[in-house]
This record gives C-alpha cells, sequence and structure tokens, in this order.
C-alpha cells in the first residue's frame, strides 16, 4: 500500500513501441540502482506494459508476434508481461522488482530492433536477458510467455491506467503522483524537484539529451545498455515519435 508520503511514478509503455524502448534504456533503468532509488524510501514505481485498444476499452486480440519490423497487429509482449504483471500494486525499491524491470527493459529493446534489424528477439534471447537481469527464469515465467495470458488484475490495472492518459500523447505513458510528465525530458530532472531535491538526485547525474533526433550521450549507461546503443539498437527518440503505436490511431501514438 502506498502511504501519505510516498511518491508514485508510473510507467505504462507500448510493448512495441521504440519510443518505449529507447525512453525506458536511456531515462528509467539508470535509476533502478541502490545509489538511487535504493537511496529513496518514499518513491514507489508501478512499469507495465500499456496492453489496451482504445477502440474497445479491451486487451488485444492474443497472437504470437511472428512479423518483422514490428508491424505484427498484436498489442501484448508476453515476456515482459509476465515478469511485471503480478506488480500492479505501487512497489519500493527492492532486488527483485528491479531484476524485473531490468529484464522488460532488455526485451522490449530486443523486441523494437528497428530495420533493418539490429538486434534479434527469440527465445535464447529472452532468457540471455533474464541472465543479465538476474531475474530467475523458471518454469512459471516461461509458461506464462508460452501461452500469453494476462492475469485479471493486470487487465483492470490496464483499465485503471487507460483512465489517466491524456488523449493525444504519445508512449510510454510516465505520470507522477497521478500527473503527466513528458517522456521527451529527463525523467531525473523532472522528478527531483517534485520530491524537494533529495541528495540523491545530485549523486545520479546520469541523464540521455536528444539534439534532432541524434543522441547526444552525457554519461552513458553502464553494461549492456552502452553496448546496445554503440550497436544503433535503441532508436532515437524522435524516430520514435514518428512510427503510430499499433492501437492508437486517434490518441495514443509511440
Amino acid at each position: 500500500a502506498r502511504g501519505a508520503s510516498a511518491n508514485l511514478l508510473e510507467v505504462y509503455y507500448g510493448p512495441y513501441c521504440p519510443n518505449s524502448a529507447n525512453w525506458m534504456g536511456s531515462y528509467l533503468q539508470p535509476l533502478l540502482t541502490p545509489q538511487f532509488w535504493g537511496q529513496l524510501p518514499q518513491l514507489q514505481m508501478v512499469v507495465l506494459p500499456y496492453a489496451m485498444d482504445p477502440a474497445t476499452g479491451q486487451m488485444p486480440a492474443q497472437c504470437p508476434n511472428r512479423a518483422e519490423n514490428n508491424m505484427s497487429p498484436c498489442g501484448t509482449l508476453a515476456a515482459p508481461m509476465c515478469a511485471l504483471q503480478q506488480f500492479t500494486a505501487p512497489q519500493p525499491y527492492s532486488a527483485a522488482f528491479v531484476q524485473r524491470v531490468n529484464f522488460a527493459i532488455c526485451d522490449v529493446t530486443h523486441a523494437n530492433h528497428g530495420r533493418p534489424a539490429m538486434l534479434t528477439h527469440t527465445p535464447n534471447d529472452m532468457a540471455v536477458c533474464a541472465q543479465q537481469s538476474q531475474m530467475p527464469w523458471d518454469a512459471n515465467i516461461q509458461g506464462c510467455v508460452a501461452n500469453g495470458m494476462p492475469t485479471p488484475q493486470y487487465m483492470a490495472k490496464m483499465a485503471q491506467a487507460n483512465g489517466k492518459i491524456p488523449p493525444g500523447v504519445t508512449a510510454p505513458f510516465i505520470l507522477f503522483d497521478g500527473a503527466p510528465l513528458s517522456n521527451t525530458e529527463p525523467l531525473l530532472q523532472q522528478i527531483c524537484p517534485k520530491m524537494g531535491n533529495p541528495p540523491a538526485c545530485a549523486a545520479a547525474g546520469v541523464t540521455r539529451l536528444y539534439d534532432g533526433g541524434a543522441a547526444a550521450v552525457g554519461a552513458l549507461p553502464s553494461g549492456q545498455w552502452a553496448a546496445l546503443i554503440a550497436a544503433g539498437a535503441v532508436v532515437s527518440a524522435a524516430a520514435g515519435l514518428a512510427a503510430l503505436w499499433r492501437y492508437s490511431p486517434s490518441k495514443k501514438r509511440s
């Protein structure tokens, strides 16, 4: 349960949305650390795939994503949904939750690998993402991935989230204490003033800015993200904004 003094960051990303993959890898993932989030007991998070057809208010039809170039009509990406859908309530910092969010970022990056493809997105890639994120790739997760079934709790959370997102905005959808945030400005500089600029904010110092569609990197994320960015696998925010998200002809775009 969320306490009266807690701050809540909500992130609802598009499963097949290059801008969401880029935003999470550039702005969210560097803050999922003991040095930053671990020093902020007042900060809670919800991170979930936004799998909702605004035209019907329902989950999109289930089907595997076999198409290239992110053109599948499916709106769900099973692996990160299966990893995160049990965490519909606001979460304080914990290693288990961070592992699952990092896994989701890795998998979504593989699923939105651009044209021509810079990365593959195979069952082996999912297992490697789990290993890199230190998330157990157990029978429960693999069984959920195989059938892609959302839980009733997750579906209810998506309906609730849909009511919070203003029309005409683009994925990912970010809310802080219920108010929308920009997905084109660094997350750190938006949330720190709202929390009273705690010392962890000054110590973090990890942002990634965009200038005309080209990434101007001040401080690269470490590890796999630096490698992915260097390989061109993480697309620019400007390019991501140019593409419609599959289920958003008039309301939600990516």
